[in-house]
């Protein structure tokens, strides 16, 4: 009765402190039940009345506690509505079997083309010109080359057959269409490069066309042009996200170190860059308020610049309320940041519970906040007079550690591997990737100064 008793003030203190978390695991629940079943809107009404019946008999006959119903009908309802979301959410839009018959087709380019090794990709929303709107379905186009130079915000008109993407042909393989239903696109189609003509623009993408887009380019070519094949594909994919020209042995390597995150950008690119920025403000005597926003604006300009990738997303997201959360000069829970932060996301994409991104990068930050501090205490209980020990070696080791259990089943899961070497790896890898990524962007900044200065530069990111 005692281990119960303090089971349940645990729970309790939780609720408490971290409201957020409690509703995050709650409507996981729900999404994560709605997905193995089908609740209409009058099945949710009948369930929450025999709810309400329920606890009602509870209060009138078990004399139940008043502020404990009003818990439960509020955890009730929010995993019921959250199942009625995820559902209306995962079965909509219907596919329109006319599309799929049609050959010459009408759409405005979601996100810029990106460059593979052995093709070209981008996403396209599809329009009917009849109607002259825009539809509910969006197409990812494979081509060969690109005759025009094609951005985000274009419209284009292109021949070919679109169709369904293929399920996994072997029990438990990747399920590609599942990949891009979550990321709301329904077909694929294979495009000759002439067969793609350009036929208009959207006027209201300006910042996407005219500065987000051209910095990105710019980005590439002085990489290209100050460093060889490899490394500059190596700096894209640590600063702007291009990883198409990064060889396949080279992936291999980082994978088999379990370092292999440190190329896709995510949380800990953000981290590296809001902390090098944020202290670059401080140095040259901007105000601490001001130097927040500033790096705030950073990097909502940066998200822009990936292509709203998921986990720079969600990593921008923490940052911000953490920062707001220092303007208020309010105490501080990372684990109620962290979970409001998943909340929104799945508010607006409740599919992305189901991807192995956003699944591995929250399982490593909450794996980070609850267990890093009681691994580091135990390692340094005996080794308080060894500050530096502590500040260099054991806590960035620690970190590195429990993000590392926190990813490691959803790993085994997807990939039937779990790399050992990974928590020391990281250890050397991290302080090396803090350094290259401010340098690659510092190389691209001074190259207006002059292209001696910015070779200096290219010269540090290179080694």
């Amino acid at each position: 009765m005692n281990l119960y008793d303090s089971r349940f003030r645990q729970l309790l203190v939780i609720k408490r402190k971290a409201p957020a978390f409690y509703c995050l695991v709650l409507v996981s629940a729900s999404f994560i039940a709605a997905f193995f079943t089908t609740l209409s809107l009058l099945h949710i009404a009948v369930l929450l009345l025999f709810l309400l019946l329920l606890l009602f008999f509870l209060y009138l006959f078990l004399h139940l506690r008043f502020f404990i119903i009003i818990d439960i009908v509020l955890i009730g309802a929010l995993i019921l509505s959250g199942m009625l979301a995820f559902n209306t959410r995962y079965l909509y839009p219907v596919l329109d079997k006319k599309i799929e018959t049609q050959k010459q087709h009408h759409g405005m380019i979601l996100k810029s083309p990106i460059n593979n090794k052995n093709n070209i990709s981008f996403i396209v929303r599809l329009i009917d010109r009849k109607r002259r709107m825009y539809t509910p379905y969006a197409v990812k186009v494979f081509t060969d080359e690109l005759l025009d130079d094609l951005r985000c915000g274009d419209i284009i008109s292109f021949s070919g057959k679109i169709k369904r993407p293929s399920n996994a042909r072997n029990p438990g393989g990747f399920m590609y269409c599942d990949f891009l239903w979550r990321q709301g696109v329904q077909y694929v189609s294979y495009v000759h490069a002439g067969d793609i003509d350009r036929v208009g623009m959207v006027r209201s993408n300006y910042i996407t066309r005219n500065l987000i887009f051209p910095f990105k380019k710019h980005c590439i070519k002085i990489s290209d042009r100050y460093l060889g094949a490899v490394h500059s594909s190596l700096l894209q994919g640590l600063t702007v996200g291009e990883r198409g020209k990064i060889p396949a042995e080279i992936k291999h390597i980082f994978s088999d170190a379990g370092i292999i995150h440190v190329l896709a950008v995510s949380g800990l690119h953000v981290g590296i860059l809001s902390f090098f920025l944020f202290i670059l403000l401080r140095s040259v005597h901007v105000p601490f308020r001001m130097a927040l926003f500033l790096t705030c604006i950073a990097l909502i300009f940066y998200v822009l610049l990936i292509d709203l990738r998921a986990p720079v997303v969600r990593a921008t997201l923490i940052f911000i309320c953490i920062m707001l959360g220092m303007l208020s000069q309010r105490r501080i829970i990372l684990l109620n940041i962290i979970a409001v932060s998943a909340l929104v996301i799945l508010a607006f994409r409740p599919l992305d519970l189901f991807d192995m991104g956003f699944q591995l990068s929250y399982a490593a930050t909450f794996s980070i906040v609850l267990f890093q501090k009681k691994m580091s205490d135990a390692l340094t209980g005996r080794m308080q007079p060894i500050r530096n020990l502590r500040r260099y070696i054991i806590i960035p080791f620690t970190v590195s550690l429990s993000a590392q259990l926190g990813a490691a089943p959803i790993v085994a899961y997807y990939f039937f591997r779990c790399s050992v070497i990974a928590p020391l790896s990281n250890l050397v890898i991290i302080p090396l990737v803090s350094l290259a990524i401010p340098s690659g962007f510092l190389m691209v900044a001074v190259h207006t100064l002059h292209p001696v200065v910015s070779r200096i530069c290219a010269g540090t990111t290179w080694f």
